[in-house]
């Protein structure tokens, strides 16, 4: 098995998401955490280069912009 055929299955509820662009002075190392009352989770992780860090996390700020403005949107429809 090579790195390519490697996965991991996980659900994080992207609402309870939140992202760290640097861990460890690491520039390939990001992190992804969850938070709900008091469990959390940190789910450290690491591209394979600097560039494909910063592809992942401008991805993931989008995901989470949006999911913001639907949160938004939502609220004023019915509040």
């Amino acid at each position: 098995m090579n790195l390519k055929d490697r996965f991991f299955s996980f659900v994080v509820q992207i609402n309870k998401m939140g992202l760290t662009d640097g861990v460890d002075d690491d520039p390939c190392k990001f992190a992804v955490w969850t938070s709900e009352g008091s469990d959390s989770e940190i789910f450290a992780l690491t591209a394979i280069s600097e560039e494909s860090k910063n592809e992942w996390i401008l991805a993931l700020k989008k995901l989470l912009e949006s999911q913001t403005a639907f949160a938004i949107g939502w609220f004023k429809l019915f509040f």
